[in-house]
């Protein structure tokens, strides 16, 4: 049988002790061990053999020699084994005539021999009592020197000799608290096997001993048990009382026979008192240990922290200081006298900067002991610069009444916050100067709030006008748009768009267009009065008007009332004798607000209709239809189309001849594109020009007329020498003459192609013509280059003839429509005579457009104009018909309209 000590934590399931029981101890603990009164049985043993050697009875031999194997095999049967055995010696020694009395004589002896069984279990529970008396005395000595364990070992050693020899005991912690545990187990038993935490867990939950005798024969018992020969068992749960915020230890003690044992009531008892002695000493070992663990941990945490620790008892016989303290004092750590610690504080405080206020502080603590001191601090700047914190407060250590000194190098955060107070005086005079700031800051406040205002009042309205801008117009139609859908009611808007404004401000300048606007603006506000009625500036020269709940005749009456509005404003610009008539254009569109409609639709119906306006000649108002939207789907289409046309080069150039009214002689041609389009065959110019200007797309246009204008002039000239004379009149559209790098580019294209500058001529219409520096300079640039320079469609714009010096020009063409009116109208006759005569002063040839008819031709001949095209000599040709027309005479044609074979065409486009 063997003794050993675990402890049991969470993470392991024992970890076992470095040191067993010494081998008394275990000797003690063995099951054969006597009883303490066995001594005095075998003397008795002895004394009775010698009585039978002496008196020559020779029976007590073999008795004798019985009883000492009793008390060897079996001490606790030897007391009334040797009264039964004596008595029947004697019974042997009795003669046959005193039967009676012998027979009488036995029984007393058997009465004897039982009254010595039981005198024999009263002595051992006295002996229990006596030891039960002796461990309790030993647990409640406080001065006692032996050590949980011994204790502990001496338990079970009377528990052993109490369970009889052949029991085993195993006593077990079964939850996951630490405690102390003691295994006594055979030899021949595992511990694992037995220390199964089944029958513990149900003990502890019944909180009671349970007694299993014939244990195999148990519902669920355990096969290990039953495996290792065990007859009887008893469990004895050990349940501490409940500590201050957590339970105590829960386990239990396992006694196991090998034989069949009889629990009487007094062994159970036996055992209650002994589970409750064990009871106490586990948990007041497992107290002691987690005191010993708590006490090295605060030793550790003492012996790493930074802040010093000193303790001096209020005896002045012992104190103590921790390593951070000695460092402070230059002392060695550990135990050391209060004398040695007065002394070194006294040196140090000698050399703090604050000695007078330390001593008058010092004095002070002496003569109040229980007075606590807070951060104390003592300043040093010799030889190091350094600040400790001291502070003081009353204690007990081990029941031993002190003080407590704690030592706190704050030495970074002393000079910190002197750093602070000398900051203090700066932060004061910044907080006035804040304060200031803050004064003017409300000031600028109050300032920014007016500027908020005045920039809502300019983020809301025109800042020339004065009326709502384009931002707020959106916002109101949007709420006007929803709240007509509510009631389905009708929503007109009007647009509105000065005509010829920009000619106007132009002429002016543009402080005289802002006056304009101002007017046009005040005018159309007189008109549009009633609540709900909006007017805004849409644009530039745009203005918007929105009418909530207005159907089409009331959109048109307030049209036609805007429109009278500013024609009595009477505009007319201070610096000019002539009155300046400004009109207007006007788009209106209404609609009924609906779901599948937006406020974006309205706009650009009534964008639509002002278009058509303008296209109308301006000065006037147009409803939107469905059929102005058919035409501009139209003329997308032409548009997508024509885009489409510029990157597969649809377009074919036709010549008209540009022929001498002297003589008939043919002195060049000019250049008329035609599109050629895949569906729709030749498509007219009159359709597609005016979408490429509004698009932008007659500028790449004309370099390609020009170019191809160029090459088919190079190759006529190379085939016909003759016609070296021969010039190409080409149109420049405005876009072109505004664009960088354009007379580089002519250069470059007549260099590539090879004519001669002086062979073509620039046609330019006059609506292109403005008086600026950068035109003028321009047109200088061509005119030197060599170019001739022509105005066409002279008579239909709006240029001064005063300015007509100004420009470079060569030659003026007159418009169709002068030469259509010259023979029907007297006065379309005076206009044409007169712009010859103007050219002629002026040393500038003309040209006269669509002459159809021979009066018309005799008129001009009349007239002196020099030059003239039309169908009357030939309609435009392509290339292949204007080369036959070259190649009929080896000399320069010339035409006669009444025999020449080609002037048969019919007159028009």
């Amino acid at each position: 049988m063997f003794v050993q000590l675990t402890r049991f934590t969470p993470f392991t399931r024992f970890t076992r002790f470095t040191q067993f029981f010494q081998p008394e101890q275990a000797e003690q603990l063995s099951p054969d061990r006597l009883p303490r009164f066995a001594p005095r049985v075998f003397e008795s043993i002895l004394v009775l053999l010698l009585l039978g050697w002496l008196l020559r009875w020779t029976p007590v031999w073999p008795v004798a020699l019985t009883l000492v194997m009793v008390g060897i095999l079996r001490p606790v049967l030897i007391v009334p084994i040797s009264i039964l055995g004596i008595t029947l010696v004697a019974l042997l020694d009795v003669p046959p005539g005193q039967g009676v009395f012998a027979y009488s004589y036995g029984v007393a002896l058997a009465g004897v021999a039982l009254a010595g069984v039981e005198l024999g279990k009263f002595l051992r529970q006295v002996e229990w009592q006596f030891a039960l008396q002796s461990m309790q005395l030993q647990l409640a000595d406080e001065q006692a020197t032996g050590t949980p364990e011994m204790v502990l070992s001496h338990t079970l050693s009377l528990l052993m000799t109490l369970v009889d020899a052949d029991a085993a005991i195993a006593l077990r912690q079964v939850d996951e608290v630490t405690a102390e545990a003691v295994v006594c187990l055979p030899p021949t038993v595992l511990a694992d096997r037995l220390t199964s935490p089944q029958l513990f867990a149900e003990a502890i939950a019944l909180n009671r001993c349970l007694y299993y005798q014939n244990y195999p024969h148990q519902p669920g018992a355990i096969r290990s048990l039953i495996a290792a020969g065990t007859k009887t068992l008893a469990v004895l749960p050990l349940q501490p009382r409940v500590t201050e915020g957590a339970e105590g230890l829960c386990g239990g003690i396992l006694i196991i026979w090998s034989r069949n044992v009889t629990l009487t009531p007094d062994l159970k008892r036996c055992l209650e008192s002994l589970r409750g002695e064990l009871r106490m000493l586990l948990q007041f070992q497992d107290t002691t240990w987690r005191l010993e663990r708590t006490t090295i941990r605060l030793g550790a945490i003492l012996e790493t922290i930074p802040q010093g620790v000193i303790f001096v008892d209020d005896q002045g016989e012992q104190s103590w200081l921790n390593p951070s303290a000695a460092q402070h004092l230059d002392l060695q750590p550990g135990e050391v006298k209060p004398l040695e610690i007065a002394l070194a504080m006294a040196k140090l405080r000698a050399n703090a900067d604050n000695q007078e206020a330390l001593c008058a502080q010092a004095a002070q603590l002496f003569q109040e002991p229980a007075m606590e001191i807070r951060n104390w601090q003592w300043v040093f700047t010799q030889p190091e610069r350094k600040v400790l914190s001291i502070s003081i407060t009353a204690t007990r250590i081990r029941n031993v009444p002190g003080r407590l000194w704690v030592i706190d190098d704050i030495t970074d955060r002393y000079w910190l916050q002197q750093a602070l107070l000398d900051r203090s005086q700066e932060l004061s005079q910044a907080n006035e100067n804040l304060h200031e700031a803050a004064i003017q800051q409300s000031l600028l406040y109050q300032q920014l709030r007016i500027a908020n205002a005045e920039l809502e009042k300019l983020a809301t309205t025109d800042g020339l006008t004065q009326i709502a801008n384009r931002r707020i117009f959106d916002t109101v139609l949007e709420q006007e748009w929803k709240r007509l859908m509510r009631s389905q009611s009708p929503l007109s808007v009007i647009l509105i768009d000065v005509d010829f404004f920009k000619r106007y401000n132009d002429t002016y300048g543009h402080q005289a267009g802002d006056e304009c606007l101002k007017k046009i603006a005040r005018a159309v506000a007189s008109v549009v009065k009633r609540q709900g009625d909006l007017v805004a500036r849409y644009g530039g020269e745009e203005f918007v008007v929105v009418l909530p709940a207005t159907n089409v005749p009331g959109a048109v009456q307030v049209a036609e009332q805007i429109r009278q509005a500013v024609e009595e404003v009477n505009l007319e610009h201070r610096s000019s004798t002539v009155r300046e008539i400004v009109t207007l254009s006007q788009g209106i569109a209404t609609i009924i607000p609906r779901l599948d409609t937006t406020p974006d639709e309205l706009i650009a119906a009534a964008d639509e209709a002002l278009y058509y306006a303008k296209s109308r000649g301006r000065d006037r108002y147009v409803v939107f239809d469905r059929k102005m939207h058919d035409r501009s789907l139209a003329i997308m289409q032409v548009e997508k189309d024509l885009r489409l046309a510029i990157e597969r080069e649809e377009f074919c150039l036709h010549y008209q001849p540009i022929v001498s009214l002297i003589n008939g002689e043919i002195v060049g041609f000019e250049a008329l594109v035609r599109w050629n389009h895949p569906q729709r065959g030749l498509v007219s110019p009159a359709e597609f020009i005016p979408i490429a200007e509004e698009t932008g797309l007659i500028a790449s246009m004309s370099w390609w007329i020009f170019q191809a204008a160029c090459c088919q002039l190079r190759e006529w000239q190379l085939r016909f020498p003759y016609y070296r004379s021969l010039t190409m009149s080409i149109n420049l559209s405005g876009q072109q003459l505004e664009q960088l790098g354009m007379v580089e580019r002519l250069d470059r294209i007549l260099q590539e192609v090879g004519v001669e500058a002086s062979s073509i001529k620039l046609e330019i219409t006059e609506t292109s013509l403005k008086e600026t520096p950068a035109l003028v300079t321009t047109l200088h640039q061509l005119k030197a280059m060599g170019f001739q320079l022509a105005i066409d469609d002279f008579g239909t714009g709006y240029s001064s003839l005063s300015r007509l010096h100004q420009f470079p020009i060569d030659t003026l063409k007159i418009d169709r429509s002068f030469i259509n009116q010259m023979s029907r109208d007297p006065k379309g006759l005076a206009i044409v005579e007169a712009i010859v005569i103007l050219a002629q002063h002026t040393h500038i040839t003309t040209i006269s457009e669509g002459i159809e008819t021979i009066a018309q031709l005799e008129q001009l001949q009349t007239l002196n104009c020099e030059f003239g095209q039309g169908y009357l000599f030939s309609k435009p040709l392509d290339s292949n018909a204007a080369y036959t027309l070259l190649a009929q005479n080896v000399t320069p044609t010339r035409l006669n309209c009444i025999s020449a074979p080609f002037c048969q065409g019919s007159p028009g486009g």
